[in-house]
């Protein structure tokens, strides 16, 4: 699975709970939307130390499980009070991503992303991060989760997909030849 895979199932999970929410992922050129707003960010990308090589004919495919920090921030408005006469709003920040860490850690979703050989764990307690913006309070807050998949990488140079948006990869480097079934070819024939 590449990166992009991974984030439109992961977005796909979020945008179905977070309905009537914008959600949108982190550092992106655009105004940002009214609220209530669903931030979300991977970064940290580790992949364990070795491959899992499973040989398909004539290449070698590699199966490598990684696993990334997936940060949720939310911004809401708080919850609606009126006493009396009073209106004002109450921070509803916390309380609600909490509601959503029991939806995506639920039997639901652990079934939706198994499908995807994709894990979702929390990773750290929930944080209330509101802040003063414009002399008005920003109730927001951030869970993060530890999120594990599998990414393939296939050849001799592990060139899965080209070019990257970045310029890498080219089909050269995709179809260069492991040598590897050509290999054991010439061991059988020497030994008989």
């Amino acid at each position: 699975m590449t990166i992009d895979a991974l984030k439109k199932i992961i977005y796909s999970v979020v945008k179905e709970y977070f309905s009537a929410a914008d959600v949108m992922w982190s550092e992106q050129q655009a105004v940002k939307p009214n609220k209530p707003l669903i931030k979300l960010k991977m970064d940290n990308f580790v992949p364990t130390q070795h491959y899992i090589t499973e040989s398909v004919s004539p290449e070698i495919r590699r199966i490598q499980p990684v696993t990334a920090r997936l940060e949720v921030q939310i911004f809401t408005h708080g919850n609606k009070v009126e006493i009396g006469g009073d209106t004002y709003y109450e921070n509803s920040a916390v309380s609600d991503l909490v509601e959503f860490s029991h939806y995506f850690i639920s039997d639901y979703v652990t079934e939706k992303l198994d499908r995807y050989e994709i894990a979702v764990r929390t990773d750290s307690p929930t944080d209330d991060i509101s802040a003063v913006v414009d002399t008005a309070y920003e109730y927001r807050a951030i869970q993060t989760y530890q999120v594990s998949f599998l990414t393939e990488s296939v050849g001799k140079a592990g060139v899965a997909v080209f070019p990257t948006s970045s310029g890498g990869g080219t089909r050269e480097l995709s179809d260069m030849s492991n040598g590897w079934f050509e290999q054991v070819n010439n061991i059988e024939e020497e030994i008989e």
